[in-house]
């Protein structure tokens, strides 16, 4: 799903950062992303995250969710990642 992620700078303005989402099997957002980006880096600090999650129309429906954000920074997280976006 195409989403835009919502964080906490650290002088409180929320930027707002383009990506792809999911659901894993336990019904978690789930975000790839890499360690060095303003997004990661923001998440850690505060875990507070927006997420808005677009249809495919332009003017389709669209949902943002608030919640917590969990950084895992393991090498076993990357092969569920792997598979999961190859489906």
């Amino acid at each position: 799903h195409r989403a835009v992620l919502l964080t906490t700078r650290s002088d409180g303005r929320p930027p707002g950062s383009p990506l792809t989402c999911g659901v894993d099997d336990a019904g978690r957002l789930v975000i790839s992303t890499y360690p060095a980006r303003a997004k990661t880096r923001h998440a850690k600090r505060v875990d507070r995250v927006s997420l808005i999650v677009l249809s495919d129309e332009w003017d389709g429906p669209w949902v943002q969710m608030d919640g917590s954000a969990e950084v895992i920074d393991s090498p076993d997280s990357v092969e569920p990642l792997v598979e999961y976006f190859r489906t």
